[in-house]
């Protein structure tokens, strides 16, 4: 084959391509990745911190028990299952009035002095 006829094979190819490309249009440019995203990434807000106050508390043993077994079975912790029985207890009451409840279904000391 000769210099010419390869030449013009690859004028023919060239030819081609560019009308291809300009039936397809601009073809669509990636955008440009940063390498570090965090520092594009809005920040978390920190968590808040909530008080906490430890208490020790003497529950029935049948209660204990099942406290124990729910929160096992369940993957839970003793503390947060007491913690919320207790924020339902005191959810839209006054203290006057978990107390009255309280003492209508038997509660008192346990421990005179």
């Amino acid at each position: 084959m000769s210099k010419s006829l390869v030449r013009a094979d690859r004028r023919e190819i060239d030819s081609k391509k560019a009308s291809i490309a300009a039936l397809d249009g601009p073809q669509p440019t990636l955008p440009v990745i940063p390498t570090d995203l965090t520092a594009r990434l809005p920040r978390p807000p920190e968590p808040t911190r909530v008080a906490l106050l430890k208490i020790n508390v003497n529950v029935d043993a049948t209660i204990g028990e099942r406290l124990r077994r729910t929160a096992f079975e369940h993957r839970l912790s003793e503390s947060i299952i007491v913690e919320l029985a207790l924020k339902d207890l005191y959810e839209n009451r006054t203290e006057e009035e978990v107390a009255t409840s309280l003492i209508a279904r038997g509660a008192k000391r346990r421990r005179y002095k």
